[in-house]
């Protein structure tokens, strides 16, 4: 009863975690596309190229990887839970 806990206390944690992780990498990767249109004094509609290059950045490596904030835990809340399985029931 109490790994079910731990459990939800640790998806809590994580997802909030994510979220802000997620809106902190998109805020940074936004601020430095803004900057590279300042500096290479690119013309047209910057709303276009902000939103497609965000657009790439959003099927990038770098923002799966915040992904791990759920898988991490989780698979050491499993190993834990198997090493008491395997402790007290083997």
């Amino acid at each position: 009863m109490v790994i079910f806990r731990l459990f939800i206390i640790m998806m809590v944690i994580s997802t909030v975690l994510y979220i802000v992780l997620s809106f902190t990498g998109r805020r940074n990767q936004r601020a430095k596309l803004e900057e590279k249109w300042r500096a290479d004094l690119m013309v047209g509609d910057r709303e276009q190229w902000l939103r497609l290059e965000l657009a790439k950045y959003d099927h990038s490596l770098k923002r799966r990887l915040t992904l791990l904030v759920f898988v991490l835990p989780l698979a050491f809340l499993v190993f834990i839970g198997i090493m008491l399985y395997v402790q007290n029931f083997m």
